[in-house]
């Protein structure tokens, strides 16, 4: 009876005690798991797998030996070359270099539970990846997603930084939205001839080479813009038609010591793009080294400054983040223009201008009264 009891509480503590080492695996449901971190955070990632299924869901917890981990990383290269049709990452998991690298048949990743990003050549070589959902990670790394030709919708809502090259010959792109992004680097939609609609609202620096090989349009280079280089950032882009720039001081444009400029020299266009700059700075840009090869147009006067209604006002607070109120209770309605002159909200004041959904820059209200006359129009700084 002894001998067992004690075979009995061997054997159950061997059981408790199984994978509890940082550095033990095991696996489930295909998965290898190695144990990263034990009690109080319990936590693994994944170092690889004998996966055969086509629809692969990565849990955001796993349970052994009657433990439940949170599984936190996916080494490089875990799932390279695997042949499944869809991912789904239930949990906020990061993503190494490599991870996804080659998988031949994934069409779609929902990576929406992400708050960190992807890695390396997370997903390059993946030729028939359609549509991923990122829209909670904060950047996506070098080489991320090139060489997707199918890559058609990315959602990247949250997304602060994108890689150098991240989008190479993602050639099915149309269109991109980079609401939050600050930081975009160097070819970062290299050879992607079908993207002519980009969306940087918010964008503090440009990498050069950026745009080169993109089939954009119309380009709106934002007022938060504090560093463009001065070579190669719109070259090859036959199709570009419109800069608009809504800054009030031109950059200094460094040109190398070949005298490349921002077209390298490939602008052969039988008409020079437009830039469009704020009411009453062109004669700035166009003094302005490497801005002289646009053929510059102003904005249209925002508005007069000259108040119909005779009354002094004053607008607080400047800059702001969300409402903008008056100095005087006589504001019936205000309407509020962008830098180069196009009406983006107009309201009736009852407890001030709401700003809190624009984007930053520069903004200018125009207050009036009761009977619609103008009372002042006030430049504001959007935060």
């Amino acid at each position: 009876m002894k001998k067992t009891l004690l075979l009995f509480v061997t054997i159950l503590s061997v059981t408790l005690t199984k994978a509890q080492a940082i550095g033990d695996t095991f696996t489930v449901n295909d998965i290898n798991y190695e144990v990263t971190a034990i009690d109080p955070t319990n936590e693994v990632q994944i170092v690889g797998n004998s996966v055969t299924t086509d629809a692969l869901t990565i849990p955001a917890t796993v349970d052994d030996s009657g433990t439940t981990y949170n599984v936190t990383f996916i080494k490089n290269k875990s799932f390279s070359n695997v042949a499944i049709t869809s991912l789904v990452v239930e949990g906020d998991t990061e993503i190494d270099w490599q991870v996804f690298n080659a998988c031949p048949n994934l069409v779609s990743a929902d990576l929406s539970n992400i708050t960190s990003g992807v890695g390396l050549n997370s997903f390059v070589n993946c030729p028939l990846l359609e549509t991923v959902d990122l829209s909670k990670a904060t950047y996506i790394g070098k080489l991320s997603f090139s060489k997707c030709p199918k890559l058609t919708t990315i959602d990247l809502s949250n997304l602060k930084e994108v890689g150098i090259q991240a989008f190479l010959s993602a050639t099915s792109l149309t269109s991109i939205d980079l609401p939050a992004a600050t930081v975009l680097g160097g070819l970062a939609f290299w050879k992607c001839t079908n993207l002519s609609d980009i969306n940087i609202p918010v964008m503090d620096s440009i990498a050069p080479g950026a745009f080169n090989a993109t089939g954009i349009t119309t380009l709106t280079l934002p007022a938060t813009l504090n560093s463009l280089p001065g070579t190669n950032t719109f070259r090859n882009i036959p199709a570009l038609e419109e800069l608009i720039v809504e800054f009030e001081t031109p950059f200094v444009l460094e040109i190398d010591e070949d005298g490349l400029d921002m077209f390298s020299h490939q602008a052969l266009y039988a008409t020079a793009p437009k830039l469009i700059v704020p009411f009453g700075t062109s004669t700035a840009f166009a003094a302005e080294n490497g801005w002289d090869i646009f053929n510059i147009v102003e904005a249209d006067e925002i508005l007069s400054l000259d108040s119909q209604a005779k009354i002094s006002l004053n607008a607080y607070p400047n800059p702001v983040v969300d409402k903008l109120y008056f100095s005087t209770n006589d504001v019936f309605s205000a309407e509020v223009y962008n830098i180069l002159g196009a009406k983006v909200s107009s309201q009736k004041v009852t407890d001030g201008v709401d700003l809190s959904q624009l984007n930053k820059g520069i903004y200018f209200v125009k207050a009036k009264n009761n009977e619609g006359l103008d009372f002042k129009t006030i430049k504001v700084i959007k935060q």
